[in-house]
């Protein structure tokens, strides 16, 4: 028994010893363009009303090269999202009867994509599991409605931390 077990074990590290040698370091950096907007049950009544919301994304990643195929890509990102809502909610009185708002979420996000691909020369086609989670850092509504503008921080409407799983 104890010859199964030290023989594993030489095997086991000899293994994460291979498998650190063929690891390759990437660092790179991230940026792109967000386009949000509201969906589902709870927004069914002001559907025509809601606007995309247009921001952004920009962080750092690090990409980890495992064998067989596999990668693991930790991020930390800054990223832009929100909605916009205009509606003429008493059209009898013209403009005065408009209310315009945009709600926007600036957020840091910690994805760590888990990939699996084929290098193909100086691509690598890749499919990927990246689940994340996100902290609120801006959080504020600009609304106009009546002739009436506001310019409120949310601090506490929303919740510190959001998560999530994405596949593609």
């Amino acid at each position: 028994m104890k010859r199964i077990l030290s023989f594993i074990t030489v095997c086991a590290v000899a293994l994460s010893i291979s498998f650190s040698a063929n690891a390759q370091v990437k660092f790179g950096v991230k940026g792109g363009l967000n386009l949000t907007n509201l969906s589902g049950s709870v927004v069914e009544d002001v559907k025509g009303a809601l606007d995309s919301y247009t921001g952004f994304h920009a962080g750092i990643a690090v990409q980890v090269g495992l064998p067989f195929g596999l990668a693991i890509q930790p991020e930390v990102l800054y990223t832009q999202s929100g909605v916009k809502f205009s509606k003429d909610l008493i059209p009898s009185i013209g403009n005065m009867g408009d209310v315009l708002a945009k709600l926007s979420v600036g957020s840091i996000q910690v994805p760590v994509a888990i990939q699996w691909g084929i290098k193909l020369g100086p691509v690598r086609p890749f499919l990927q599991a990246v689940p994340y989670v996100s902290f609120p850092v801006v959080k504020n509504l600009d609304l106009s409605a009546f002739n009436l503008n506001v310019d409120e921080n949310l601090g506490k409407l929303f919740g510190s931390m959001n998560y999530g799983v994405g596949l593609g």
